[in-house]
């Protein structure tokens, strides 16, 4: 098992909120009624995200157009980001093929 990512056998479980509709206008994905994140699931996560949060923040900002950076912050997208990671993050866990900073890049 990848390192950071809790082991099925924990007891104490997080469960996801429902979906909502973000600030930007997007609904967010539901999630599955399996899905559900450990305490440590969300420590490792919440590491990791903080981390790499300067870096990402720093590459959406050169890759928004100025234009379009009139109607898109990229803290807002960063935001978003981080809520599709949470989501996704049992999947990367079971198939961790990309380096960290890899798979919250493609997710941005």
């Amino acid at each position: 098992m990848a390192p950071g990512c809790a082991s099925a056998r924990q007891a104490r479980v997080v469960r996801r909120v429902p979906a909502k509709r973000s600030s930007s206008g997007y609904w967010r994905q539901p999630l599955r009624s399996g899905d559900r994140l450990t305490v440590s699931d969300l420590a490792a996560l919440g590491q990791l995200l903080e981390e790499h949060r300067s870096r990402l923040l720093a590459m959406l900002r050169r890759r928004i157009d100025p234009a379009l950076g009139v109607r898109i912050d990229a803290e807002e997208i960063l935001s978003e980001t981080f809520l599709k990671a949470g989501q996704r993050w049992t999947e990367y866990c079971r198939d961790r093929q990309v380096t960290p900073y890899a798979w919250l890049y493609r997710l941005a």
